[in-house]
């Protein structure tokens, strides 16, 4: 597939639930130019037929099927059979808004980030508890890393998990940001050293 501008790539373990849900976001993406790579790791469940079935339907949609070793190995899978300009990582059980993708990366040639942070919506928290829950004075900008660090754990919205950034594939493969496979808290651990890099945060 040439020209692929993002990589979603979906780790797939035992998700038959919600699975069918998060693909169809992935599909209705209104940027086109991406390639979904799902990848089932060892799921006992109707996963491995639900991304077989989309995979029919799709031409985008690239499916491996492996035994399991956790979701930092099927991530790295992921990324090795990746050709996207740039990586987004999504979880089974959950969807994006159709425009995350022409969003975030159009933010990103604009003003030329290596990593884009995007948000969550919690809608029970945003509903009936703080409309401002996730608030930061540094959004819609460039900021540095360490000016990212401050205000994250000053705002109490520091986030490790790897599905809410964009991320430029050239620069993961430059400073080696591969899952350490084996590791319980992983995201932690792949946050502490993606955060070293400076970010646009959304």
């Amino acid at each position: 597939m040439e020209n692929v501008k993002i990589s979603i790539i979906v780790p797939v373990f035992n998700t038959e639930k919600y699975l069918s849900e998060c693909i169809n976001s992935l599909i209705n993406q209104t940027l086109k130019n991406i390639e979904i790579i799902l990848v089932d790791d060892g799921s006992t469940d109707n996963s491995p037929a639900i991304c077989d079935e989309f995979a029919l339907k799709d031409n985008r949609i690239k499916v491996f099927h492996k035994e399991n070793g956790g979701q930092s190995s099927a991530r790295n899978l992921g990324l090795k059979n990746s050709n996207g300009e740039y990586i987004l990582f999504v979880d089974s059980d959950d969807t994006i808004l159709d425009v995350a993708c022409e969003k975030m990366y159009h933010v990103a040639k604009r003003l030329k980030a290596d990593i884009v942070h995007g948000d969550t919506l919690n809608q029970k928290e945003q509903i009936e508890k703080d409309s401002n829950v996730r608030y930061m004075p540094c959004e819609n900008i460039v900021v540095d890393c360490y000016d990212y660090l401050r205000l994250a754990l000053k705002y109490n919205c520091y986030d490790i998990v790897p599905w809410l950034n964009l991320i430029k594939k050239d620069y993961i493969v430059k400073n080696d940001l591969y899952f350490t496979e084996g590791r319980f808290y992983e995201d932690q651990e792949y946050a502490n050293r993606k955060v070293k890099i400076p970010l646009l945060f959304l």
